[in-house]
């Protein structure tokens, strides 16, 4: 995809309700075997719960956030896309 400036809105047709059971379900399926795979061969895995991943979360997303911008062209279609996720929560 080349990013030319524009609105990410304008180029990406929102679909707030929208939800695919299908490619959920597979990514379920396949993130459930790579932590059985890699239990299995001895990896100790730490499932975080809800309120972890929020405070990850919280922690993180601005770093993150500012790191996209300073390494993408069009820096404005980050906060159109954290805008967009926040919309769709």
């Amino acid at each position: 995809m080349v990013m030319d400036g524009s609105s990410l809105t304008s180029r990406v047709r929102p679909q707030r309700n929208y939800r695919s059971p299908f490619n959920r379900a597979k990514s379920r399926e396949m993130e459930a075997g790579a932590i059985a795979f890699a239990k299995d061969n001895g990896v100790t895995v730490i499932e975080l719960d809800q309120d972890t991943k929020a405070a990850f979360r919280d922690i993180m997303q601005p770093a993150a956030i500012s790191w996209l911008k300073d390494n993408v062209d069009t820096p404005a279609l980050i906060d159109e896309a954290v805008a967009a996720a926040k919309a769709a929560e």
